[in-house]
């Protein structure tokens, strides 16, 4: 799945959706630096997107809070 979200990114560079699901994708599969780095690149997009908060919240939950699954 990760090959064809590269491969949207590499024709619309500009596609939202296509970062909030490899991002989500990438936290599904454990690896939420990954995720944030896709998520730094959404925020840029649209800093006001809520989908994009909800998933950096989960990529990187505030200090003491225990992660969620």
């Amino acid at each position: 799945a990760m090959d064809a979200f590269r491969q949207v990114l590499r024709v619309s560079p500009e596609h939202l959706d296509a970062y909030v699901l490899a991002a989500d994708l990438q936290l599904q599969k454990g690896d939420p630096q990954a995720a944030l780095e896709l998520l730094d690149r959404a925020t840029q997009l649209n800093p006001t997107d809520r989908r994009v908060a909800a998933l950096r919240q989960k990529a990187a939950p505030s200090k003491g809070a225990p992660a969620k699954p």
